[in-house]
C-alpha cells in the first residue's frame, strides 16, 4: 500500500507552544572539538528554555556563553504524526525560575540553572497518510517503520 508523507514548516509561536507540551529534550554542543548530545529535563520560561545541570560540560558552556542547539520532539506512532523543534542560541547561568504548577521538574538537590535564549527557532510537523480514495485502514500488522525528515515513525504500509 502506498503512503504519502507531508512535512510542514512551523512558525516560531507554534514551535514555542509545542516546547511547552514536553519536558525532555537534548542539547547539542562541542566538547574538546567533538560533538556531544546531552539529554535534559527542561521547561520554557517566556521565550527561553531552562534546565538544571550538575554536569561540568553544560555548566562550563553556560559560563562561557557558548551557542548550542537544543531539540525536543514527539511522535505518535499509531497516527503516523510527529514534530521536531530546534532552538539555537547562547547558554547562560540564570537564577532559578518559579516552578510552573503541573509541570515535571527535577527533584532532589538543585544543580546550576541554565537558560538557553531562543535566538533561532525552527520546527517541522510530519504527517503520514494513505492516498485519497484508499478506504483501507491500518491494523497493528500493517504498520512499518519509516524515517521522515529525520523522525522515525510507524506508518501504514
Amino acid at each position: 500500500m502506498k503512503q504519502w508523507t507531508t512535512t510542514r514548516t512551523l512558525e516560531r509561536d507554534a514551535c514555542l507552544a509545542l516546547l511547552q507540551t514536553k519536558s525532555l529534550g537534548r542539547v547539542a554542543l562541542s566538547d574538546r572539538a567533538l560533538p556531544v548530545i546531552v539529554p535534559v529535563v527542561y521547561r520554557t520560561v517566556g521565550d527561553a528554555v531552562e534546565f538544571e545541570t550538575s554536569g561540568r560540560l553544560l555548566t562550563a558552556a553556560a559560563h562561557a556563553g557558548h551557542v548550542v542547539c537544543f531539540e525536543a520532539d514527539d511522535v505518535d506512532f499509531v497516527a503516523g504524526t510527529g514534530w521536531s523543534v530546534n532552538v539555537v542560541g547562547p547558554l547562560h547561568i540564570s537564577a532559578p525560575s518559579l516552578v510552573v504548577p503541573g509541570r515535571p521538574w527535577r527533584h532532589g538537590a538543585r544543580g546550576t540553572t541554565v537558560q538557553l535564549l531562543t535566538n533561532v527557532v525552527s520546527g517541522r510537523e510530519v504527517l503520514c497518510s494513505r492516498p485519497p480514495g484508499d478506504a483501507g485502514s491500518a491494523s497493528d500488522g500493517d504498520l512499518a517503520a519509516r524515517s521522515v525528515s529525520g523522525i522515525s515513525v510507524l506508518a501504514p504500509t
